[in-house]
């Protein structure tokens, strides 16, 4: 959805950033959380791993499925 011109200055004016930089800093953090999130889970599910607690089956679906849901969202979310 585009903002009109009068829009922007006055979010600009309240606000003190343009509207493409929040949205691209609101985006950066998601991304960078959903990463962090990916990493946390191919560390425990590796830990399980070592434990014997999970087979390598189940170690390379959980971490292709977790990558899986990092790429849609990089997909969906565009600033």
């Amino acid at each position: 959805m585009a903002i009109t011109a009068a829009q922007s200055a006055a979010f600009s004016a309240g606000s003190g950033v343009a509207a493409p930089t929040l949205s691209l800093v609101i985006a950066s953090l998601v991304l960078a959380a959903m990463t962090l999130w990916v990493a946390w889970i191919a560390f425990g599910h590796w830990r399980a791993w070592c434990e014997r607690r999970l087979d390598q089956h189940e170690l390379f679906w959980s971490i292709l499925r977790a990558c899986i849901w990092l790429m849609l969202l990089t997909v969906f979310i565009r600033p």
